[in-house]
């Protein structure tokens, strides 16, 4: 999102927590109803371009979010969507992307009043360690090897319902189903970062190359606390990295790792 839309979209995602404070236990219905408007204004670019309009007022607009969603039905949902089409947005792909976050939120929301965020989060960890490790499941997920005759959402609920809570399954089928990004794998960091801002804490992705103990972690924990901030650990094994750690946190990225050396050694060799 560019500029004005990352501040609308905040202006709205206050909008909905506070919308959400005595209503927490309506987030995934919400959810599911942001998820089907905007699914719907991707059918529809002229109902795209009418909600966001500069040039009507916001009586107007709102009277065609009422013939939409109904004001009275849907209180919670017409009032977090009257805040989005009254803001501005860049372009009509980012008010659609920003109701795709929103969506995520409101199950975030309840999650955190249900004090099931926590588990959520290390659940997308374990799934992230998953699908990075294995390309070929990536793939299938993605379509690249899929059979159409299988619908994606039934695979997944066949393949992950044993490991994944009620509440990550759908947010995963959500992913596959409307991708926030070209990478799974970046889609489900995204949504882990969420949990963790919500929860007050930076995601950071530690990768190893041997399994970590639970006191390295916490260690490693306390370190990155004391530079970062507040922080929540998603740790993965790639034996590939020979030993040592890669940290990457936001945009930073720490390279401890042998095999960062080895490569270092050899562009200093011309090798």
């Amino acid at each position: 999102m560019r500029t004005v839309s990352k501040r609308s979209y905040e202006e709205v995602s206050e909008v909905l927590t506070q919308l959400l404070i005595d209503n927490a236990d309506e987030g995934e219905r919400i959810s599911q109803q942001l998820f089907e408007f905007a699914d719907a204004v991707v059918q529809s670019p002229s109902l795209s371009r009418a909600l966001l309009d500069q040039s009507r007022d916001a009586a107007d607009k709102d009277a065609l979010l009422d013939r939409l969603v109904s004001k009275d039905q849907n209180p919670i949902l017409f009032a977090i969507l009257s805040a989005a089409t009254q803001r501005r947005w860049a372009q009509g792909e980012d008010f659609v992307s920003a109701v795709n976050h929103l969506g995520y939120l409101a199950v975030v929301k309840q999650a955190r009043a249900q004090g099931k965020l926590e588990y959520m989060q290390n659940e997308l960890g374990a799934l992230r360690n998953l699908l990075r490790q294995n390309r070929q499941f990536r793939m299938l997920l993605t379509g690249i090897e899929l059979d159409s005759r299988v619908p994606l959402e039934q695979l997944v609920d066949k393949l992950l319902s044993n490991q994944l809570s009620e509440q990550t399954l759908r947010l995963f089928n959500r992913l596959l189903a409307v991708p926030l990004s070209p990478s799974l794998l970046a889609d489900v960091d995204q949504l882990a970062s969420l949990m963790a801002h919500e929860r007050g804490a930076r995601l950071v992705r530690v990768a190893s190359a041997t399994p970590l103990s639970d006191l390295q972690k916490q260690r490693l924990a306390v370190a990155l606390n004391k530079k970062y901030g507040n922080v929540t650990l998603n740790v993965s094994v790639d034996p590939s990295l020979i030993g040592g750690l890669r940290i990457r946190v936001g945009n930073d990225s720490i390279d401890g790792t042998i095999k960062a050396e080895l490569s270092d050694v050899r562009q200093r060799m011309g090798v």
